[in-house]
């Protein structure tokens, strides 16, 4: 699979760092990421672990102001399956993923 191996036990930190680097800059080539931020959290083909539609209501009720980023924030926890309305479209979204 890899064409070379790399042993990285035995790099310094700057090497480490420097290997870090050229991977970013090789998934950014390869369209993979989009930036400099941890891939896990840029990867634009992801996997879809579960979706739901959740009513306005719901969200409303679950949500917080953060005066300081002057946004809203929702935490978005397994209870929202308990929530009136809420309807699991996992499916459907790997279907249309697919």
């Amino acid at each position: 699979m890899l064409g070379k191996l790399i042993e990285i036990e035995g790099l310094s930190e700057l090497e480490l760092l420097n290997l870090h680097a050229d991977t970013l800059e090789e998934l950014r080539r390869r369209g993979m990421v989009r930036s400099s931020n941890n891939p896990v959290g840029d990867k634009e083909d992801f996997s879809i672990l579960c979706a739901a539609m959740v009513p306005r209501a719901v969200l409303a009720e679950r949500a917080s102001y953060a005066e300081v980023t002057k946004s809203w924030r929702l935490l978005l926890t397994d209870d929202i399956w308990n929530c009136d309305g809420v309807v699991d479209v996992t499916g459907e979204m790997i279907s249309a993923a697919g």
